[in-house]
């Protein structure tokens, strides 16, 4: 009787055992498929430099080949689906993490520029003749522009106002380090 016992025991942890060893293997297998599927995704969207995104002019052929792409990634870096439709003037909180992305774009550069070995100085002159053709491309007007110093005064940043020849009420301020001919 004892042994009738035990054997009924036995078979159903037996048969369950069995059980959870396929759901296991079925849980592994479905992970496994949404492991490729997010690989095949990965692949299939292209890693853009944020940086590059927020600072190509978008007349470029960069530019219109990866302005989605940039899109996306400006959205996920500020943690929102859709970062053009973000009034940031009301917001503090995502104008907050704008800027901060901007920043971090900035001082990358800047601390790139830094240790730029180039013997090439770059004059605010050449900065100024640079930035107002670039603002005058994009719809522009350059309105002035100062020197700031950093790393001790070892690098310069040339900094530079416009306003908008379309839209009164907006400006742009922008940035050209000594090291490189190129906006921060």
């Amino acid at each position: 009787m004892k042994k009738l016992l035990l054997l009924l025991l036995c078979v159903p942890l037996m048969f369950s055992c069995g059980e959870k060893n396929k759901e296991k293997n079925n849980d592994e297998t479905v992970q496994k498929e949404e492991d490729k599927k997010k690989k095949k995704k990965d692949e299939e969207t292209k890693e853009v430099e944020l940086c590059r995104c927020l600072n190509e002019p978008g007349n470029t052929d960069w530019a219109k080949e990866n302005k989605e792409d940039c899109d996306e990634a400006i959205s996920n870096k500020i943690g929102v689906s859709n970062w053009k439709s973000v009034n940031f003037s009301l917001n503090s909180n995502l104008s907050a993490k704008w800027d901060k992305m901007i920043n971090e774009c900035v001082n990358n550069q800047l601390e790139n520029d830094s240790k730029e070995t180039s013997f090439q100085e770059i004059s605010f002159e050449e900065a100024k003749e640079f930035m107002q053709k670039r603002f005058e491309n994009s719809g522009q007007m350059l309105i002035d522009g100062k020197t700031t110093y950093h790393n001790g005064g070892d690098l310069k940043v040339y900094y530079f106002i416009s306003q908008s020849t379309q839209y009164s009420g907006y400006y742009c301020l922008a940035g050209v380090s000594s090291k490189k001919l190129e906006m921060l």
